[in-house]
């Protein structure tokens, strides 16, 4: 029981930090469908998602056949401007077509042509092309049966170590009728104990998560070409006949795959207990999902990863004067990171400092280096702790999130003090100083401070302010520092 209890403690603690989204790169994704009107919308999104990096689509067998789904997708790939998008279709399995399939196959997924008459490649192989492309693990997203992915590993048995993870729509982790696992039961039984790590999206008992007409409306109203194509979609004749009396085709349930890939945040995930590589979504939050939904499709969605705000203030009435009058400029040179980070920087700091700009931009120079997250990363710092070389420390607690309360910052005190770090996450580390031309400004402009103002004086606060204001904007973090990269 003791160690049950510890077993369940262990999951608990290692959740959320396992399932964390780190999107600094984009993500590498395979895609399969099995042609349902909600896979066109998923599939819509995901194209307007700038975070992922569509690598290929698989037309399975399930709502419609693998031929019908591969021409939908080829037809909404030619309208939507990107038919260089790879396809292929996985095996006929289904000797009883689910009830649903007329309809589905009925409804137009976009009108474009696409170039030529393609004989369509089969999955398994051109999967485990896609799949070896790069060193990057990739990303499955299955919106139908497990089919071509239990073939896929049954081919290639290495491929695994390949897929960092499969994002499957279904209802839980067990058999029921009527669901994606009762398209290929043997095919999910054999993916679901494979030991991947595999996330399953779905909740049913939601009858509120469904495109509203009100939602409809806003998306007709956008102009982004995702946006029409859904829209289209939902005003087409085969569509509105096919639904009447009927919820289904104007439930949110595909959709709401591309939403967790990059708002984790918005779903209840629960580990299970005898396979912690499987995760299940046993709740969500159907308001912030529709918002998120329609932010994606007009192009205005954030993907700040901030604790209490949804998006970082950026309106300049929020701002002092002098700060306003460098903030687009800092926004275009430096991106709206480095903003929030400054911001929150200097706002704990208690004035507009030098070094502190100077931490928070090592910090996330840092971060970049490693391909960290926030919380990541842990850090050695040079900068002891007298003013005003120990205000690098703020900085760097506040861009790499190594704070003194989590135990991961350690400060050097003695001699060879700089402003300079290690900062280390996932096995690397990067060694990072101001290069001496800028410690030597910084130097001589607080002399000239001290000289012209005194010590601590109003005046000197002044200055220091306007000269922290001037670096943050003119500092570039990509050239301002001495880097040794350290580790795998």
């Amino acid at each position: 029981m003791i160690r049950y209890f510890l077993f369940l403690s262990l999951l608990v603690l290692m959740a959320p930090v396992a399932r964390t989204q780190d999107i600094s790169v984009p993500l590498p994704v395979i895609v399969d469908t099995d042609g349902a009107p909600d896979d066109m919308r998923a599939l819509c999104m995901l194209l307007s998602l700038q975070e992922v990096e569509l690598l290929g689509v698989v037309a399975s067998d399930g709502a419609v056949d693998p031929l019908t789904g591969y021409e939908k997708a080829r037809q909404l790939f030619a309208s939507a401007g990107t038919p260089h998008i790879p396809l292929a279709t996985g095996r006929k399995h289904i000797a009883d077509p689910p009830p649903w399939r007329e309809f589905c196959t009925s409804v137009p997924w976009a009108d474009g042509l696409a170039e030529g008459k393609e004989k369509p490649e089969a999955a398994v192989p051109l999967m485990n092309r896609w799949l070896n492309r790069g060193k990057e693990r990739v990303i499955l997203i299955c919106l139908g049966s497990l089919t071509s992915v239990s073939d896929l590993l049954a081919a290639y048995p290495e491929s695994r170590d390949k897929i960092r993870k499969i994002v499957w729509y279904n209802e839980g982790l067990e058999y029921r009728p009527l669901t994606n696992y009762a398209l290929d039961r043997e095919a999910a039984e054999r993916v679901l104990s494979s030991g991947i790590t595999l996330d399953v999206i779905g909740v049913t008992d939601r009858p509120e998560m469904k495109w509203t007409e009100e939602m409809i409306a806003t998306v007709e109203d956008t102009e982004t070409l995702a946006a029409k194509l859904i829209a289209a979609m939902f005003r087409s004749k085969a569509f509105t006949a096919g639904r009447h009396g009927k919820e289904a085709g104007v439930m949110i349930w595909d959709e709401l795959i591309p939403v967790y890939l990059i708002y984790p945040e918005l779903f209840d995930m629960e580990p299970d207990l005898e396979r912690p590589n499987l995760a299940v979504s046993k709740d969500y939050f159907p308001a912030g999902i529709s918002d998120r939904i329609l932010q994606i499709l007009s192009g205005q969605y954030s993907l700040e990863n901030n604790i209490v705000f949804d998006v970082f203030p950026v309106d300049p009435g929020l701002y002092a004067y002098d700060v306003r009058e460098r903030m687009q400029e800092i926004l275009e040179k430096h991106g709206r990171e480095e903003w929030k980070l400054g911001v929150l920087t200097n706002e704990i700091h208690g004035h507009l400092g030098i070094y502190s700009i100077v931490g928070a931009k090592m910090g996330l120079k840092a971060r970049e280096l490693l391909g960290a997250a926030v919380d990541d990363a842990e850090v050695l710092s040079y900068a002891g702790s007298l003013p005003p070389l120990s205000c690098l420390n703020d900085g760097l607690q506040v861009s790499t999130g190594a704070t003194v309360g989590m135990g991961t910052i350690r400060v050097v005190e003695g001699e060879g003090l700089a402003a300079r770090a290690v900062v280390t996450a996932g096995g690397k580390s990067v060694d990072m100083r101001l290069k001496p031309e800028y410690e030597r400004q910084v130097e001589d402009d607080i002399s000239r401070g001290i000289l012209l103002y005194g010590n601590l004086t109003e005046g000197y606060w002044k200055l220091i302010r306007e000269l922290a204001l001037k670096y943050w904007a003119d500092w570039d973090r990509d050239e301002m520092f001495e880097v040794v990269e350290k580790g795998k």
